[in-house]
Parts: structure tokens; C-alpha cells; sequence
């Protein structure tokens, strides 16, 4: 019978070592490893495959920029977006319902517009946090506060609503499976 008040190996900090009995032997003998540690075999990885897009655009009247399309389930860590159009605004669908961006309700419940400077302004946001909202010389600036999940894939795109030009910048950070 194996004496379970035997000395235990130990690695050279001093540390007791994973160990384990032999079938048919007396002894503990130290696991698998270097003075007993495990070996462990990575089988693939639940971080998804980084994806960072960066962009800058210059948006006509009505003109859309598409900055990530995919199927593929994904994560957004971070998004960060500035643009000088109040009426551009960023729109972020489930790949699955492309015409029914996330956004802000109206206050009178009849619809539900995408985040632009003047809805975020007038209505608030519980995902995007305001770094810089100058109405006076055109600078809006937006950072997102959470991740987003996209299990069937997402859409993220800028659409211009107004009737002259805008510039339009984007930083995404998340992750595809």
C-alpha cells in the first residue's frame, strides 16, 4: 500500500509537484514534465482571428462606406469615430438583418435612427461615449464603452445623410471566429 505520508517530490522553488501513483507500484511518481509539471497541448485558440480596420473617408451626399462586412461571428472590442457632418452617421447591423441597423429610438418611439452626432446628442447613447462634440467648428467625436457580440456576422458602415460633403474616420478592434 502507498505509504500517503511518504515525502512528496518537490520542484528546486520548493513547490510541491503535480504527482500520481503507478498501477501496481508502491510509490507516487512526479506527473508528466519538467520536475512535474504538466505538459499542455493548445488544440486552437477562443480568441477568434484579430481584425483592425483604420480608415478615412470622404463622404458625398448620400454616398455609403462600408468598413467591415462579414458572416463570420465576431466580436467588436472597440470602435472610435469622428467625423465633421452632423448628419453622417454609423450604422452597425447584424449580418443577418442588414436593414435593421442598431441606433437610438426616437423619443416618441416611431423609429430608430443610427448613431449620428445630432441623434447622439439629442437622445443619448448607451454604447458610444462622447470624447469631443463641437457643433461650433464641426468636430464629433465618439468612442465605444463595450463590446458588441455578432454571432451570425456584422455589418459596420458610415452613411452620409446630408446634402454636402463629410469626412468620416474609424478605428474598429474585435475579433472573427
Amino acid at each position: 500500500m502507498t505509504d500517503v505520508n511518504a515525502y512528496l517530490g518537490k520542484s528546486l522553488d520548493g513547490l510541491v509537484i503535480p504527482q500520481y501513483k503507478k498501477v501496481g507500484e508502491d510509490a507516487f511518481e512526479p506527473a508528466e514534465g519538467s520536475e512535474g509539471a504538466l505538459h499542455v497541448k493548445l488544440i486552437g485558440s477562443n480568441n477568434g482571428e484579430s481584425i483592425m480596420t483604420r480608415e478615412t473617408v470622404s463622404l458625398s451626399s448620400s454616398e455609403t462606406g462600408v468598413f467591415h462586412l462579414s458572416e463570420k461571428p465576431l466580436i467588436v472590442d472597440y470602435i472610435e469615430w469622428s467625423t465633421n457632418g452632423t448628419a453622417c452617421r454609423l450604422e452597425i447591423s447584424h449580418y443577418d438583418k442588414l436593414g435593421e441597423p442598431l441606433g437610438l429610438a426616437n423619443f416618441s418611439g416611431s423609429n430608430i435612427s443610427g448613431y449620428s452626432p445630432s441623434t447622439i446628442s439629442t437622445r443619448g447613447s448607451g454604447i458610444f461615449d462622447i470624447v469631443e462634440h463641437d457643433t461650433v467648428n464641426g468636430n464629433f467625436k465618439y468612442s465605444m464603452n463595450r463590446p458588441i457580440e455578432f454571432p451570425k456576422g456584422a455589418r459596420i458602415r458610415a452613411v452620409n445623410g446630408g446634402s454636402s460633403n463629410a469626412d468620416f474616420a474609424i478605428v474598429i478592434f474585435g475579433r472573427e471566429f
